[in-house]
């Protein structure tokens, strides 16, 4: 979050959340807040909430479990978002080998061009796995 605070690239930082706990530690820190409701299933659902009530040129959802996002990554969004036609980007890096079998570890899998096909927690098999399988 300080990281987000201290964005030369973000003007405003609200953090969305549906926890009493976490607006008083936001608020202890001199941090936005704003109560969300408890029906969302995801950050995803918290931020387009709060899209309805604040109005702003670009969202970036940074999930409360990345404490670790660093500065790049959210200039590549914001450069992305500077693209009038695109509507939704993601920051995608390479998963470490330990991680590919972690389930709390988001993987991804892309077109050529770099557009997200689909999410998954599981472990996804490459390409190059998959043929070596079928020989």
């Amino acid at each position: 979050m300080r990281l987000c605070v201290s964005s030369p690239l973000l003007s405003d930082v609200i953090v969305a959340t549906d926890s009493e706990e976490i607006l008083e530690a936001c608020a202890k820190r001199g941090w936005t807040a704003q109560m969300t409701s408890s029906a969302h299933r995801s950050g995803t659902e918290r931020v387009h909430e709060i899209s309805n009530r604040a109005a702003a040129d670009v969202y970036v959802n940074v999930q409360g479990d990345e404490p670790l996002v660093r500065t790049e990554q959210i200039a590549t969004l914001v450069e992305v978002m500077k693209d009038t036609t695109v509507q939704v980007g993601t920051v995608k890096t390479p998963c470490a080998a330990e991680e590919i079998r972690n389930p709390n570890a988001v993987k991804v899998v892309t077109a050529e061009g770099g557009r997200a096909l689909y999410f998954s927690r599981a472990t996804i098999p490459s390409i190059a796995m998959a043929y070596s399988r079928a020989i």
